[in-house]
């Protein structure tokens, strides 16, 4: 179909209302806005937290059912041969491609490595795992190799010119969870449940994030971003400490530059949190942002002196309870709560059906604990919260005073709550007509009521400054918006594959999570389209797959088109739909 022949925001409501509004069952429970008599409203807006990730064990590692290979077997992707153990780069009788995708593989029941990149001169390798799971993955820093990890669970990793993205590193083993060489980047991921269970006569020294320098060269280009460690030290019997620190860089074997550890949440250690000695070593271009220490800890740090006024400026302890997974499910409202401090915090859980009051038990300092009294599951970390299904959910930390630490809201309503003092009720409901919201729809118009019903369920919620934008053109990010809207903005795990979408825009999500759920692939360019307008047969056959994916069916009488006069200029790529 030609390109001119786009799509207008009026033209889409009817898309919606008699397309899939015909298909889906909506659940609308009301709105919040206006007080009652003698009520203060207190409007709620988002917050840094609401726009970071924080690690959890339900967001990060592999999750779901996996291929497990077994020890001494091989298997193949594609035409390349991989053995249990390792991934040779060099020998394999079947060239290893440039680019290999592992997903959903199990390599736990022994070590994985990848070998003999050195070897392969003039080759350049991408290797991506997605959802995988290993006990301990090694790589050496020498050839043009570079790892990518997404959503991969490991008890150990010792490699080089690695990112690792949602990751989770622990829950076992005897040693070190991570061991970066070079060329390394950690984001949004989470370190964790190290040592346990733990023969108690082993002399165990291990930590979470360890730097120790290299005899080959110094640890260059490894950056720490948001990333979480709850590694509190249990059994605190073992003779040299069990699990050490969190996160420690002690200089042995040589210098280190370019290390960053910044927006990090740390607890735990038989000693300190965050342990940075250069020894006799040369450490350069350290920067240390924005750390928080947990009560777990029994000291916050240990560092040189050169160090010190950087690290003292840069980390506080927390005072807060964490929020960080909170999604809808068939079962109700998850919320996923953990404290990291030393009293017992209450968090005060506010939606629409009312307020419900949560005690988390304290984090003892691991300096504490008896004896084997206690194991990693007794600590307040990642504890799952489930309340009845909600249109939006505000979590208050109120132990000293009311602290708002989670906003979350899925309908296209502005919320307020009644705060009085430490005291928090939910207003009575009323309406919120789109002619007081917006300058450009009048009562006497006759999109009124379409405009009403997509902005009540959140499927459109206008293009700000007060204008919904009845006749405007609609772009493709808008459209994958909606849709987005309606599957209930769905927690998204993914990576971006397009050059043209920038993260942190307001489409990122839902571009995001068309492309990954099939509904939408691109030009095929490594494009999007974002700003383009959407042509009629892009809507056509977005609605198609999404409505297919959800189990409606989408059969027709004869599938022919011919009947309309501008059939032949229909796309191809459409007609197959």
């Amino acid at each position: 179909m030609n390109q001119s022949i786009i799509c207008r925001r009026i033209g889409l409501l009817f898309y919606v209302l008699f397309g899939l509004g015909t298909l889906f069952c909506w659940n609308y429970q009301g709105f919040i806005s206006h007080a009652a008599d003698g009520e203060t409203l207190t409007l709620v807006t988002e917050t840094e937290s609401d726009r970071v990730l924080i690690p959890d064990k339900y967001n990060t590692g592999a999750k779901g059912e996996l291929i497990t290979v077994d020890p001494g077997s091989t298997f193949y992707i594609g035409d390349t041969k991989v053995e249990y153990r390792k991934l040779d780069l060099f020998y394999q009788k079947t060239p290893v491609p440039d680019e290999l995708v592992f997903e959903n593989y199990d390599f736990s029941q022994s070590d994985f490595s990848v070998q003999n990149a050195n070897r392969a001169q003039g080759r350049s390798f991408h290797l991506i795992f997605k959802n995988c799971k290993f006990k301990s993955f090694s790589m050496g820093s020498e050839g043009d190799v570079l790892c990518e990890f997404e959503n991969c669970s490991f008890t150990h990793f010792a490699a080089s010119d690695s990112n690792c993205t949602r990751c989770y590193f622990g829950s076992g083993d005897d040693g070190d969870a991570i061991n970066p060489g070079v060329n390394c980047k950690f984001v949004n991921c989470m370190v964790a449940d190290i040592l346990h269970p733990l023969d108690t006569r082993k002399d165990n020294h291990v930590d979470g994030f360890q730097i120790f320098g290299s005899e080959s060269g110094p640890n260059e280009n490894i950056h720490l971003k948001n990333c979480r460690f709850e590694t509190p030290a249990i059994p605190f019997s073992c003779p040299s400490g069990a699990m050490n620190c969190p996160i420690t860089m002690t200089m042995r074997y040589s210098g280190a530059n370019n290390i960053l550890i910044e927006d990090c949440y740390i607890n735990g250690g038989v000693w300190y949190a965050l342990q940075l000695r250069a020894i006799d070593q040369n450490v350069t271009n350290l920067v240390v942002k924005n750390l928080k220490i947990g009560g777990s800890s029994p000291n916050a740090y240990d560092v040189d002196e050169q160090f010190l006024d950087m690290v003292r400026t840069n980390t506080q302890m927390t005072d807060l309870l964490y929020v960080s997974t909170v999604e809808k499910k068939a079962d109700g409202v998850h919320i996923v709560c953990s404290n990291d401090t030393r009293v017992a915090r209450t968090m005060a859980v506010v939606t629409n059906n009312g307020v419900q009051n949560v005690t988390i038990e304290p984090c003892p300092c691991t300096r504490m604990i008896a004896e084997d009294s206690m194991i990693y599951e007794d600590f307040p970390f990642d504890i799952d919260i489930i309340i009845p299904d909600a249109d939006w959910v505000v979590c208050y930390d109120v132990t000293d005073e009311i602290k708002q630490i989670r906003f979350v809201n899925w309908s296209a309503n502005k919320v307020y709550v009644n705060l009085s003092g430490k005291e928090i009720s939910v207003p009575e409901s009323s309406h919120d007509s789109v002619t007081d919201i917006f300058a450009d729809i009048n009562e006497n118009d006759w999109w009124v009521d379409p405009i009403q019903y997509v902005y009540d369920r959140g499927i459109m919620i206008g293009k700000g400054k007060n204008r919904f934008g009845p006749t405007d053109k609609i772009t493709r990010e808008e459209f994958v918006q909606i849709l987005y809207s309606i599957a209930g903005k769905p927690v998204i795990k993914q990576t971006n594959r397009f050059s043209d979408v920038e993260f942190g825009k307001w489409y990122y999500n839902a571009v995001i999570w068309a492309y990954n759920s099939g509904v939408a692939t691109g030009y095929g360019n490594g494009k999007f389209g974002i700003g383009d307008n959407i042509t009629r047969e892009a809507v056509a056959v977005m609605l198609y797959k999404y409505a297919n994916q959800n189990g409606y069916d989408m059969t027709t009488d004869d599938g022919k088109i011919d009947f309309y006069s501008d059939a032949k200029e229909v796309s191809g790529w459409a007609k197959q739909q």
